[in-house]
């Protein structure tokens, strides 16, 4: 397995601008376009020439806006992301990512790992918002498709994230 980190603008508005596909209202945003772009036709090819990749699928993993910019990448760029990792979303930041309309766009044979802790966001209540995006997803996607879970003690910080990283993998990977 090849992992490639990817670095970002930072925690302030420049990361809400590049990670998010919709415009979001009083806020830099909706510029994930061209940050997915940047992954497909310069990343991508430049570590497939440079490094000996055999086959499997292409996966693609954050937490946070980068958790929904990954999801929003599953959907928009299906031939190139089979796989997401999707740790604690910031769906309400992109409300239209939570829309059915939208969501059933997912391709049956992607797979996709959602968590999120029962406390995150406040008043956005990130957990609603998964419950919601997996009740959707459910109609497209089977078990064997689709693990997603609230869990109750987990916090919006890194060390969440990184105990559910080997879970992701091995159930995106199998």
């Amino acid at each position: 397995m090849i992992i490639v980190a990817v670095g970002n603008a930072g925690s302030g508005r420049g990361r809400a601008q590049e990670y998010s596909w919709f415009e979001s209202k009083g806020s830099p945003s909706g510029n994930g376009a061209t940050f997915l772009r940047f992954m497909c036709e310069e990343l991508i090819p430049h570590v497939e020439a440079n490094y000996q990749i055999t086959s499997g699928k292409r996966g693609i993993m954050g937490s946070s806006l980068g958790g929904l910019i990954s999801a929003e990448a599953l959907i928009e760029f299906p031939d190139t992301f089979q796989l997401g990792g999707i740790f604690s979303p910031s769906f309400w930041f992109n409300t239209e990512t939570m829309e059915e309309s939208y969501l059933s766009r997912i391709q049956p044979t992607q797979k996709m790992y959602l968590v999120v802790g029962k406390n995150e966001g406040g008043e956005f209540s990130m957990a609603n918002d998964q419950r919601k995006v997996t009740e959707i997803l459910t109609n497209y996607l089977t078990p064997n498709h689709l693990n997603a879970n609230v869990f109750e003690d987990g916090e919006h910080k890194e060390w969440f994230w990184a105990r559910e990283f080997v879970s992701a993998v091995k159930f995106l990977y199998n």
